[in-house]
This record gives structure tokens, sequence and C-alpha cells, in this order.
């Protein structure tokens, strides 16, 4: 690694990006705060496919090549067109708290922690 040419791929300024995953092609990523998906291929610049009225914590395929993703205090299926289908939701104030990130482990389950975002008292938790 010592004498890696390391060259940028995107110099986007993001208020919090997160949450970078390696895809079958290139790379995708959010800007958490923005709630923003970002896509990167090889030989082009970067594009931005979502972008939600609420923070975006990461975004995976699952098992079967949907797109999920924590949105807010939820999980969402983000669709090839830019929308957002709400699959489930922790039952959070989305005032006070925000998924931060997450993955799918070996066996398919999907594992996120939450956290406050407010400024007020920490709390959070590790969900399954």
């Amino acid at each position: 690694m010592k004498n890696a040419n390391w060259t940028p791929v995107s110099t986007h300024a993001h208020e919090l990006g997160e949450g970078l995953r390696q895809t079958a092609d290139g790379a995708r990523w959010v800007d958490l705060v923005r709630g923003e998906m970002y896509v990167w291929f090889p030989g082009r610049s970067p594009s931005l496919t979502h972008s939600l009225d609420r923070p975006l914590g990461f975004a995976e395929e699952d098992r079967t090549g949907r797109l999920i993703a924590a949105a807010g205090t939820g999980v969402v299926e983000l669709l090839p067109d830019g929308g957002a289908v709400q699959l489930a939701d922790t039952g959070l104030d989305p005032e006070r708290y925000r998924i931060n990130d997450g993955a799918f482990a070996p066996d398919g389950s999907l594992w996120f922690g939450t956290m406050v975002h407010d400024g007020s008292e920490p709390d959070g938790a590790v969900w399954r």
C-alpha cells in the first residue's frame, strides 16, 4: 500500500458521507444527513440516484437483489426510479433518533444501530 496511487473518485462536499459499499461494477455511498445516495462506476463521474426527505444511513442489496436502506427510523427498499417503499419502522421518534449504519449478516438478517441526532441525552441501540 505504501506505493499505491490514490485517485479521488468524488470531491463532492457531503455533509456526512457514510455507508460505502462495493457493488459488482463500482461503488455506492450515502450522504447520511442529506438523505442522498450516490453511485460510481469506473470511467464515469459519481451520480446521485436517490434523494429522500430523511437521513439515509446505508444501502445494501439483500439476497434477492433488492436495494434495502436505512431511512430515518426505518427500513425502505430503494427503487430503480429513485423512489422508496417503506418496509419497517422502529417506532422511534424521528425528531430525536435516526438509524446510523447497518449491514446484512451472513444468515440474511439485517442489523443496524440507532442513535440520537438532536443533541439531547445520548441514547442508542443495536437492532436485528
